[in-house]
């Protein structure tokens, strides 16, 4: 049974800065926006993202801005990269009403649903990325001049 927006998710590419040299390998994408299926206004966007971006600053985590699109770059919003383990990543997606988070880990991009689900290895699923057509959900953010 497929997990609700999966393919959406699936499809889902990350737009950054580059990365420091020395970031880890596996990391989490956390996001506060409206969740899936709800509107806010922007200014509600903006001020969830903030209220994550302090709590993250507070426990001490490491992040990094990464902004997350649908396939036909319509739609965004803003999260972070966040190092930290896949668990405490899911109890704040959840905290955030997060339907779902996404977490890299040994060159695999794992979509993890978070809402409505009671154990965060309930919903893990592997974004396939066509090895043929060497796809990345990572796209570099262009320098605006």
């Amino acid at each position: 049974m497929p997990y609700p927006y999966e393919e959406e998710y699936k499809s889902t590419v990350f737009e950054y800065q580059n990365f420091p040299n020395d970031w880890p390998k596996s990391f989490a994408i956390l996001t506060a926006y409206a969740t899936t299926g709800e509107t806010w206004t922007p200014a509600q966007n903006i001020q969830a993202d903030r209220q994550l971006e302090a709590e993250l600053k507070k426990g001490g985590h490491r992040i990094h801005r990464i902004s997350g699109y649908s396939k036909d770059l319509d739609t965004h919003e803003e999260g972070w990269a966040v190092v930290m383990d896949l668990r405490p990543a899911w109890d704040l997606a959840v905290k955030y009403k997060q339907l779902a988070l996404f977490y890299y880990e040994n060159e695999q991009l794992l979509l993890v649903y978070a809402l409505n689900y009671s154990r965060c290895d309930e919903a893990v699923v592997k974004v396939p990325r066509p090895v043929a057509a060497k796809t990345s959900p990572f796209l570099a953010r262009k320098d605006k001049k």
